[in-house]
């Protein structure tokens, strides 16, 4: 009986001191950006669940004009990809990448989207595309642990930065976007053809 409650008191206080670090780190790469941020540039902090990460992506991509590029793992919020078809259907160019694994299942997105004409490829190397990254018009940039599910937005703990203007740091997701856009060949018919727009 000693052994099994000292364990749980062990196993308890691992998980303190790493949820510990892991704040820590959070706070020091954020307050990293904060130092960095032009006077224009805005960062915006989001955790789940409940904590409004949906309506904010939805916001953001409710306001797109021109281009949308998203790199995301998991995605089964429908809400989210009804928001993409209407930016799509105002002339917004958009380009999603999605991890293989899930493109195939009851509530994933891709084949919605696909059905919808929206320019959307499978990651095709062996590991798992584990990004989540969107950047809408080349200004605003969403990362972090968010997954575009309900999951995510309902019952994981889960964390979303958004930066508004912060040149540099959007300049280096775009690219590291565009590699991953140009290294995955389309499988899908008629994709050949897109490329940045």
């Amino acid at each position: 009986m000693y052994k099994v409650s000292q364990k749980k008191q062990e196993m308890d206080f691992r998980k303190e001191m790493n949820i510990e670090k892991i704040l820590a780190s959070s706070l020091i790469l954020v307050s990293f950006f904060f130092f960095i941020s032009s006077s224009y540039a805005e960062i915006k902090i989001f955790f789940s669940p409940k904590g409004g990460i949906a309506e904010e992506i939805i916001k953001q991509i409710d306001s797109a004009e021109s281009c949308i590029d998203i790199a995301m793992y998991s995605f089964t919020r429908e809400p989210v990809a009804e928001t993409i078809i209407r930016a799509k259907n105002r002339g917004v160019k958009i380009r999603i990448l999605m991890d293989k694994g899930q493109t195939k299942g009851k509530y994933l997105m891709y084949q919605f989207l696909l059905d919808n004409n929206i320019a959307i490829i499978q990651d095709r190397h062996a590991g798992i595309i584990h990004n989540k990254i969107a950047i809408i018009n080349g200004r605003i940039l969403f990362t972090g642990s968010y997954n575009w599910s309900k999951s995510a937005e309902e019952r994981n703990e889960e964390n979303l930065l958004e930066f508004i203007d912060e040149e540099e740091i959007i300049e280096i997701y775009q690219g590291r976007l565009d590699y991953l856009w140009g290294h995955n060949a389309p499988l899908e018919k008629n994709l050949d053809s897109m490329r940045r727009f």
